[in-house]
């Protein structure tokens, strides 16, 4: 969708314009992702920002199973990462394979995003279906 452009270039003024005029914001792409599970794997705050202000769904999940927060991880910007959990995101939701945010930050050896989601009240113990 044009949203899903939008987020993808980081231009926030068109994703306001966009939300204003009433984008689907949760629309979803042919891999089920919104545009703010793809600005939030960019790490692009400012579009995270945005999406989350003009009331982006909570915990959608793509076809993996991972939310906003999981791609948060792989994109490495603590900013979005405390955009979301401040409104509420799950910090223990879990992909297809049984990851937290934690075990995918820790999978992709992301050591400040390891750092903040720990400090945030995240479970160390966490285990995937595999283990």
């Amino acid at each position: 969708t044009p949203l899903h452009v939008a987020a993808l270039q980081r231009n926030v003024e068109e994703v306001k314009r966009l939300c204003i005029s009433g984008a689907s914001i949760d629309a979803l792409d042919e891999n089920r992702n919104t545009p703010l599970n793809l600005a939030c794997l960019k790490g692009y705050d400012s579009v995270v920002e945005v999406l989350v202000n003009y009331g982006a769904v909570k915990n959608i999940k793509e076809q993996y199973e991972k939310t906003a927060l999981h791609n948060a991880c792989e994109g490495g910007n603590i900013k979005v990462i405390n955009i979301l959990t401040s409104a509420g995101w799950v910090i223990e939701a879990r992909d297809d394979k049984g990851f937290t945010a934690l075990l995918w930050a820790s999978q992709l050896g992301e050591m400040e995003i390891i750092k903040e989601l720990i400090k945030l009240g995240a479970d160390i113990h966490a285990r995937t279906n595999q283990e």
